[in-house]
């Protein structure tokens, strides 16, 4: 077997990736031998004489492939590979078991349980080359899983299941890292100006550009549209702030040309970085800070990378209190959402409102989110928050569309207008469509939160 075979096993694009493989059990001589011949081609080898030590040395060492012998101090092979088939993280690991196993119920379950089954006589040599097809063979099959089709960068699902490890390392080991949460700026243009044929060919750059800008051990991932994320392990956050700005200034020397009319095509990125630790524990509080973090970089400019740190200093300004007036589960659900997004909120009643403004108005000047639907005496009582709280900007919703609603909304004093053409069950179901915002324009169209998101902070930069 050719040891290029295992370079890119099971990371297509990483030219230099070492298969490992785990021994489990057996005779010590046996293991010996066949990790001195995989020392040759190029492939890790851990030695375990039982399962407890197999198991003490899975989440640390990551093996390709696990290799039990029958001869199992202690327990049963079967037993064994029954455990390590149920673990989840090892769903593209390869399992081998050599040597006729004990458990008279062996028929039928190989193909299920294990990827292959060696009875002695077996060489070292055709072990490691029968562990090392399977690796690879398994490996590209997962690479069309993991990558994302268009970048080529591993997709979101993976990024998730490889964050939660780092995160579940960091508390048992102290290990720290940090994620960057990337954003191509005004990419919305490139497509208007330039079609979605050129904005793929963008995307597909710059997922390239940034898979050979990191390190080999970072994973670039393409978190959803023009979003990319990147982890970094044993990373600072000070560090990989440093970093992505280093990133940053090169991309955006990149020039990419149109290939239908030769024109140049620029566009810049920022970026949000977190790291691990300081009241971010979990794998959702670490993307919330990075989230978090990108829109301050969004907010200061664009083009810029700004650490969790850097983007609390500005976010501590007006406009930074949202008060929700409304009713039922919609009212507290949006509560919920934007107080991700580093506001502070109060939900009020249509009978508070007038109370609820002025105490707005006294703490910051803030945002009111206004449901016209929770009462039919909504333009008198919108006219009045103005009048008590010229400061505070009123982003209205409603069910209704229709032109002459749009307007009267306005003409109450509303300074956006936002449409609800969904149910609260729709609402649950996130089966809401995007709607970006038009400059100048009125929009009456579906939106989601994410188009929420980006008027309220379009109404505080205003404020």
């Amino acid at each position: 077997m050719e040891k290029g075979l295992l370079s890119t096993a099971t990371h297509e694009t990483d030219a230099v990736y070492q298969a490992r493989i785990l021994l489990v059990g057996g005779i010590a001589e046996e293991r010996h031998l066949v990790k001195k011949l995989c020392a040759g081609r190029g492939i890790q080898v851990k030695e375990t004489a039982s399962a407890t030590e197999a198991r003490r040395c899975l989440e640390a060492f990551r093996p390709d492939a696990i290799v039990v012998f029958a001869e199992l101090p202690g327990g049963s092979a079967w037993d064994l590979c029954k455990e390590l088939r149920a673990d989840p993280r090892l769903d593209w690991t390869v399992l081998v078991v050599v040597g006729e196993p004990e458990s008279p119920d062996k028929a039928g379950i190989d193909g299920e349980l294990v990827d292959g089954v060696l009875q002695r006589p077996v060489s070292a040599g055709e072990l490691v080359d029968f562990v090392a097809q399977r690796i690879a063979r398994l490996g590209r099959l997962r690479g069309q899983t993991i990558r994302d089709e268009l970048t080529g960068c591993y997709t979101r699902r993976f990024f998730d299941e490889r964050l939660a490890e780092e995160v579940e390392r960091y508390h048992r080991y102290g290990h720290i890292f940090s994620v960057v949460m990337s954003d191509l700026d005004d990419f919305k243009l490139v497509n208007d100006t330039h079609g979605h044929a050129v904005g793929d060919l963008v995307l597909r750059h710059f997922g390239a550009f940034l898979t050979g800008a990191f390190r080999k051990c970072d994973l670039v991932a393409r978190y959803g549209g023009e979003e990319f994320v990147i982890l970094m392990p044993h990373t600072a956050g000070g560090v990989a702030r440093k970093v992505a700005d280093r990133v940053r200034e090169e991309w955006q020397k990149q020039a990419i040309r149109d290939p239908r009319n030769a024109r140049e095509i620029r566009v810049t990125f920022s970026a949000g970085v977190a790291e691990v630790g300081h009241g971010k524990s979990t794998a959702e509080d670490i993307l919330i800070c990075a989230d978090r973090a990108l829109y301050a970089a969004k907010n200061a400019g664009k083009n810029v990378v700004l650490l969790t740190s850097e983007a609390v200093q500005l976010r501590a300004g007006p406009a930074s209190s949202v008060l929700i007036v409304g009713k039922g589960f919609l009212a507290h659900y949006m509560a919920g959402q934007i107080e991700r997004w580093g506001y502070k909120t109060r939900v009020a009643s249509v009978q508070e409102a007038a109370a609820a403004v002025q105490a707005l108005q006294a703490e910051t000047h803030g945002i009111v989110l206004f449901d016209v639907d929770a009462t039919s005496e909504w333009p008198a009582l919108l006219r009045g928050l103005k009048a008590a709280a010229p400061g505070v900007k009123v982003l209205a919703t409603s069910n209704s569309r229709d032109r002459k609603t749009v307007f009267d909304v306005y003409n109450s004093g509303a300074d956006d207008f936002i449409a609800k053409p969904f149910t609260v069950d729709e609402l649950e179901e996130s089966a809401l469509t995007i709607c970006p915002w038009e400059e100048g324009c009125i929009c009456t169209r579906p939106f989601n939160l994410e188009s929420l998101r980006r008027r309220l902070r379009k109404l505080a930069q205003s404020s």
